[in-house]
C-alpha cells in the first residue's frame, strides 16, 4: 500500500512553504531585488509577501513601484516562488501611503470621548464652558431615563429641575492618531471605495494578468474599526446616529449614557451598539475589500486580529468570527517581546492576551466557515536581534499545534541602513543564521504539508463569549482588582470573561485536551445526534462534540440556549466557568431578557480568581472532560511543556507532540488513542520507524525523551507499518572520548567595533561627529563602515556626495573626491564632488558604505570626524553609530577598546574572550583529532556540548550535519578506521552582540567529545 504523504514530504510543494514577509524599505534597485528573491528561493522559501514599509525611498504606487514589483515578481516567477501583495505602505491599512487624503482630507477616524462626568443636586446648575474642547454632546441623565442634549457653543449651562440626582456627562469628538499618523474612518464607505480603488484595483491593473496564478492574494494589515487609543471613548462619525436607528429603530443619543455609566439598561445597550459597530466594520470595510479579491480571483487575506483575549478586540474591530468569514483566507498575528528571555512562556506572552485562544480562534473560522488553510505572519518582535532558530522551532512547533499551516516570518528587511535596524525587528536577512534558515524551512514545510486541510476530531468546544463581551465592556474604568488577578479599563465584569475564556484555553492546551473554538453561528447551525453537537465544517465533515466549555459567558443568544438545552437532555454536557447563563439576548428583537431557571445550563461548575487558582483546582474539572470525552493524546506530567496536535488524512491518523520548553525532557510518558499500532515518522529522513509501545486496548503506550524545541510526529493506519523496513536491533554501549586542548579560531567575517561614544556639535547648516578609538598594533586590513541616510540624489547615483565630510586624524578619507561630470550634468552645485572612495556595502548592508581606511590608521589615539552638512529632510543629517572592521581583536573593557592583532594562538569557548565581543557571523573552530584506537565500533558520533547558536561539522572539509537546536550531536561513523580527522566545527551567533551592543556568549563551549558506540 502506497503512502502519499511519503512521497510529498520528500518534495514538498511550494505553497507549503514559509512566504517571507518582505519589507521593501529603501531605494529599490533591480539587482538587489532579484538577489534577495534569489537568496529567499535558496533558503526554502515558497513565496514572498511585498511590504512597502517605513523608510522606502522610492515611490509607492507609481512608476518606481511598479517597476520593483514587476522586478520582484519576474525573478519569483523563475524560482517558482508565489506572490503575495500588501495592500499598504506601512501600517495599519487604510490610507494608501497618504493618498487618501488627497481626495477626502475630512474623511478621519474619530471618537466619542468621555472629557467630564458630574452629579447634579436637585435645583443645582452646572455651567461648562465649551470653548476649547469639541464638544458634541452635553447629556443630562435623571433616575426617571430623561436624557437632555444640552450642548451649545461657548458656552452652557443645565439645571436640575427634577428632585433626584442627575448624572451629567460632556462628550467631545477627537480624531483618532495611530503613532502619530491620521488614518481615514472605516466606517465611511465611500474612504474604503477610494482605498480600494487606489490600492487593490492599482495592483489589479497593473498585474492582473499574474492574478490567481503567480499572485495567490493580498494582504490587509491590522485595520481597526476605531484604534481606541482615546481609552474613555467610542469609535464614531455623524452618520452612526442614523444608521443605527435604520438598523436598530432606536435613537443612539438615548443609548450613549449606557455605554459611558451604568444605567438600568446598560448591558442590552452595550451589546446592542457594540455589535451595531462591528456590523458597520463589517459592511464598510471588510466586505469590500474581500469583495474586490473575489472580483480579481485572488485571495483575501491579513489579520484583523488583535493578539489580545477578547473584549479589546471587540471594542477595535468587532467579532473575530465574523470577519473570518469575509476572507478568502483567515489569518493571524503572532507578536513576541524583543526580549528572548520573555518569550520562554509561550502561552502568556502578555498576561491574558493568550496564543492558546487567538490562534485557535482564527484556525478554527478557517477550518468552519472557508476549509481553508490559515495564514500567520508571526515572530514580529520576538526576540529582536537576539532570536535564533531554535527559538524560531519552538514558537512555530507550537503555532503548528494550534493550527497554522502557512507560516509568514516577520521580517525580511530589504535594508537595515540607519534607523531601519531598530525598527520593528528582527530581521532574518541580514543575520549569520540566515545561512541556517534552509533547516527550519525544510522542516516547517513538511509540518504544513502533513496537516494542511487535515481533518479535526476534537470532542470538546471551547465558546468564544462575545455576546459577554460586548455586554459588559465599561469605558474608561479605573484599572484595580485583587494581587492576583488585575483588572483593565474595560472593567472588572469584561476582564473576567476574558480571563476565564484564556485560561480555559491555556489549560486545555497545556493538559493535552483537543478543543476547538466555535462561535454562537455555530452552534445554532449544529445538529444532535447520539448525544453529539454535530457541527458541519467546509470540508463537508461533522465535528462531533460531547462537551461545551462556557468561559463565564453570561449573556447567550435565544436559539444557542435552545439548542443547547436540547442538546445536554441527549446527553451532552456543559462546563461553566465562573457564572451562569444570566440573560438571554433576541437578536431579532434586540432585547435582553432574564434567563429562566431552566435554561441555568451545566453539568460542571468552577469558579476561579487567578490562574494560579484555576491550575490547583482544576484536575476535577479535566477529570470531568476526560469521562465525557476520548482524547487521542494524553501525556503524563510535564504540565505546559508537551503540547499536542490530532488530526486525519490521506486515511491515517497524525499525532504531533512538541515540546514549547527551552529544556531536556526523558522519559515523557505519552498514550495515543489509535486504531493500528503507531509508527514514528522521521521528518529529517522521511522514514517510518518503529516505536516500543505498550498497547492498552486501543491506546499505545510511548515513552519519549524530548530535546529543546523537540518534535515527533506519530502516525497510525492500516499499511503503515508494512512501510518499515525491518532493522536488526543491535544492542551499543557508548563509550566516551573527550577531546582536549585548544582549537585554532578563525572568523570567516571581518570582526567589528562599533564606535558608540562621540561628541558632537551642530551649527544650523553643519553636524560635526568626533569620534576617538585606540589601536595598540596596527591591523593589516581595517576599513570603516559609514551608515548616512542619503538624499534622493546620492540615492540615484549610488554615492554619498561632497555634503558628507569623513576625516581620520586630520586627514580627509575621501580623498579621491573630485568633480563629477554626471553630476555635474544634474546642475546640483552642492552634488558637484562625490566621495568615490566611499562603496556600497558589502559586509553589513548595500547601503552602509564602506571605505578602506588602512593607510591613515596609526598606533595610538585616532579620531574620525564626520561632517553633515544640511539636507532636503531633517533625517538626511543624522550619523548612525560608525563601524570599523577588518582583521583585528578588540582587547579592554567597554567604553575604552583597544584594537590590536587577531589571536592566533590555540583557543576553546566563547570567541568574545579572544577578542571578538561584537562580532556577528560564523567562527571557525578547527584541529587533527585523533579517533579512538577501540576496535569493534560500530557507530561514531561527535558531540559538541553546549554551543551558540547554530552549526555545521565538517570533516577532512566535507559537510557531515548542519543543527540548528540541540542535541549538538553528530554522526561521523563513515570515518571509523581512520587513524585521525581534521575536525572543523563552524558556529554562528545572532547579531544581538553588534547591534544591541550586549554581549552574549558565542562559539562552541563543550564539552567536545567523541563518543564510541560498540
Amino acid at each position: 500500500m502506497r503512502l502519499p504523504f511519503l512521497d510529498g514530504l520528500r518534495r514538498v510543494p511550494k505553497e507549503y512553504r514559509p512566504v517571507a514577509f518582505w519589507f521593501l524599505n529603501h531605494f529599490l534597485r533591480e539587482d538587489e531585488i532579484r538577489r534577495q528573491v534569489r537568496e529567499m528561493a535558496d533558503k526554502g522559501f515558497g513565496g514572498i509577501m511585498i511590504h512597502a514599509r517605513d523608510g522606502l525611498r522610492s515611490g509607492y504606487l507609481n512608476g518606481e513601484w511598479r517597476k520593483a514589483i514587476t522586478w520582484s515578481i519576474d525573478e519569483a516567477v523563475k524560482h517558482g516562488m508565489h506572490v503575495w501583495l500588501y495592500d499598504e505602505l506601512n501600517y495599519p491599512t487604510g490610507p494608501a501611503g497618504g493618498r487618501m487624503f488627497d481626495y477626502l482630507p475630512d474623511s478621519r477616524m474619530k471618537s466619542l470621548e468621555l472629557i467630564r462626568r458630574l452629579t447634579v443636586k436637585p435645583g443645582g446648575t452646572a455651567i461648562f464652558n465649551l470653548a476649547n474642547r469639541k464638544v458634541k454632546y452635553i447629556l443630562a441623565i435623571t433616575p426617571g431615563g430623561l436624557i437632555t442634549n444640552v450642548a451649545g457653543k461657548g458656552q452652557a449651562k443645565w439645571t436640575n429641575r427634577g428632585g433626584h440626582d442627575a448624572t451629567v456627562i460632556v462628550l467631545a469628538e477627537e480624531t483618532e492618531m495611530a503613532e502619530g499618523y491620521k488614518f481615514p474612518d472605516p466606517l465611511d464607505p465611500e474612504a474604503t471605495r477610494r482605498f480600494v480603488e487606489l490600492s487593490y484595483e492599482w495592483y489589479a491593473k497593473e498585474f492582473g494578468k499574474y492574478f490567481g496564478k503567480v499572485i495567490k492574494g493580498e494582504f490587509t494589515d491590522n485595520p481597526c474599526a476605531n484604534f481606541g487609543l482615546a481609552r474613555r471613548a467610542i469609535p464614531w462619525n455623524d452618520e452612526l446616529p442614523e444608521r443605527f436607528y435604520c438598523k436598530t429603530g432606536r435613537d443612539l443619543l438615548k443609548l450613549l449614557p449606557s455605554l459611558f455609566t451604568r444605567t438600568a439598561g446598560y448591558r442590552e445597550d452595550r451589546l446592542l451598539f457594540w455589535k451595531f459597530i462591528g456590523d458597520q466594520y463589517l459592511e464598510n470595510f471588510v466586505i469590500p475589500i474581500d469583495r474586490s479579491c473575489i472580483k480579481n480571483r485572488i485571495l483575501s487575506t491579513g489579520h484583523y486580529c488583535l493578539e489580545m483575549a477578547g473584549s479589546e478586540h471587540i471594542r477595535q474591530l468587532g467579532d473575530r468570527f465574523d470577519q473570518k468569514r469575509h476572507q478568502g483566507l483567515p489569518a493571524v498575528d503572532m507578536l513576541g517581546v524583543e526580549d528572548k528571555n520573555m518569550m520562554r512562556d509561550l502561552l502568556r506572552v502578555k498576561g491574558t492576551d493568550s496564543l492558546s485562544v487567538s490562534i485557535p480562534g482564527t484556525s478554527c473560522a478557517a477550518y468552519f466557515f472557508k476549509g481553508s488553510r490559515v495564514m500567520c505572519e508571526c515572530l514580529g518582535l520576538a526576540g529582536g536581534w537576539g532570536l535564533d532558530l531554535a527559538e524560531i522551532r519552538r514558537v512555530t512547533g507550537l503555532l503548528a499545534v494550534l493550527g497554522i499551516d502557512l507560516f509568514v516570518p516577520h521580517g525580511i528587511y530589504y535594508s537595515i541602513a540607519g534607523h531601519r535596524k531598530r525598527e520593528c525587528i528582527p530581521d532574518h536577512f541580514h543575520n549569520p543564521m540566515w545561512e541556517f534558515y534552509r533547516e527550519w524551512t525544510d522542516w516547517i514545510s513538511k509540518l504544513s504539508f502533513l496537516a494542511s486541510h487535515g481533518e479535526r476530531t476534537s470532542q470538546t468546544a471551547l465558546l468564544y463569549p462575545a455576546n459577554s463581551q460586548r455586554a459588559y465592556i465599561e469605558i474608561g474604568a479605573a484599572p484595580g482588582g485583587s494581587k492576583a488577578y488585575k483588572t483593565s479599563d474595560r472593567g472588572a465584569a469584561c476582564d473576567l470573561i476574558d480571563f476565564t475564556w484564556v485560561a480555559a484555553g491555556n489549560a486545555l492546551l497545556e493538559n493535552n485536551i483537543a478543543y476547538e473554538i466555535i462561535d454562537e453561528t455555530l452552534v445554532q447551525s449544529a445538529r444532535i445526534e447520539d448525544g453529539n453537537l454535530l457541527v458541519r465544517a467546509a470540508n463537508g465533515k461533522d465535528v462531533a462534540f460531547k462537551v461545551m466549555v462556557l468561559p463565564c459567558a453570561k449573556i447567550l443568544e435565544k436559539k444557542s440556549v435552545d439548542i443547547l438545552r436540547k442538546w445536554r437532555k441527549a446527553g451532552g454536557s456543559i462546563v461553566a466557568l465562573n457564572s451562569n447563563i444570566e440573560d438571554i439576548y433576541d437578536p431579532r428583537k434586540a432585547t435582553l431578557a432574564p434567563v429562566a431557571k431552566k435554561d441555568l445550563l451545566h453539568d460542571f461548575r468552577m469558579d476561579f480568581e487567578s490562574e494560579s487558582d484555576f491550575a490547583a483546582k482544576y484536575r476535577p474539572l479535566f477529570q470531568f472532560i476526560r469521562e465525557k470525552t476520548s482524547q487521542p493524546v494524553t501525556v503524563s506530567g510535564h504540565k505546559g511543556k508537551i503540547v499536542s496536535r490530532h488530526w486525519r488524512k490521506w486515511g491515517c491518523d497524525f499525532y504531533l507532540l512538541h515540546n514549547i520548553s527551552a529544556e531536556t525532557i526523558n522519559g515523557v510518558g505519552v498514550s495515543l488513542r489509535a486504531g493500528y499500532a503507531p509508527c514514528l515518522l522521521d521528518l529529517e529522513s522521511v522514514a517510518l520507524k518503529n516505536v516500543s509501545g505498550q498497547p492498552c486496548g486501543d491506546e499505545y503506550k510511548i515513552s519519549c525523551d524530548f530535546s529543546p524545541s523537540q518534535a515527533f510526529v506519530f502516525v497510525s493506519g492500516k499499511g503503515v507499518r508494512a512501510q518499515i523496513t525491518a532493522v536488526k536491533k543491535q544492542k551499543l554501549l557508548p563509550v566516551k572520548f573527550p577531546i582536549r586542548g585548544g582549537w585554532s579560531f578563525k572568523a570567516l567575517s571581518p570582526n567589528v567595533l562599533p564606535l558608540r561614544s562621540c561628541s558632537m556639535e551642530t551649527t544650523s547648516s553643519v553636524k560635526r561627529y568626533a569620534y576617538r578609538f585606540q589601536v595598540e598594533k596596527k591591523p593589516g586590513r581595517i576599513s570603516l563602515a559609514l551608515d548616512c541616510e542619503m538624499t534622493d540624489m546620492e540615492l540615484r547615483f549610488d554615492r554619498y556626495s561632497g555634503r558628507v565630510k569623513c576625516c581620520l586624524n586630520g586627514q580627509n578619507i575621501e580623498n579621491t573626491c573630485r568633480a563629477n561630470p554626471i553630476l555635474q550634468c544634474a546642475r546640483a552645485p552642492w552634488a558637484m564632488k562625490t566621495l568615490e572612495s566611499l562603496r556600497p556595502g558589502t559586509v553589513f548592508d548595500r547601503w552602509i558604505f564602506e571605505v578602506n581606511i588602512g593607510g591613515l590608521v596609526k598606533t595610538g589615539a585616532n579620531e574620525l570626524v564626520i561632517e553633515l552638512s544640511a539636507g532636503v529632510l531633517d533625517e538626511n543629517r543624522s550619523c548612525e553609530t560608525p563601524l570599523l572592521f577588518g582583521d583585528f581583536a578588540v582587547i579592554g573593557n567597554r567604553g575604552a577598546e583597544k584594537i590590536t592583532a587577531p589571536i592566533r594562538r590555540k583557543i576553546s569557548g566563547d570567541w568574545i574572550k579572544i577578542g571578538y565581543p561584537y562580532y556577528s557571523g560564523m567562527g571557525s573552530y578547527s584541529k587533527r583529532v585523533r579517533l579512538p584506537e577501540k576496535s569493534g565500533a560500530k557507530k561514531m558520533v561527535l558531540s559538541l556540548g553546549n554551543l551558540a547558536n547554530a552549526a555545521e561539522v565538517l570533516v577532512d572539509g566535507k559537510s557531515v550535519g548542519r543543527r540548528i537546536l540541540p542535541p549538538w550531536k553528530f554522526d561521523i561513523s563513515a570515518f571509523i578506521g581512520n587513524p585521525g580527522i581534521d575536525l572543523e566545527v563552524r558556529c554562528v551567533n545572532t547579531p544581538k552582540n553588534l547591534w544591541d551592543n550586549r554581549t552574549l556568549p558565542s562559539g562552541v563551549f563543550g564539552p567536545v567529545e567523541i563518543i564510541a558506540f560498540d
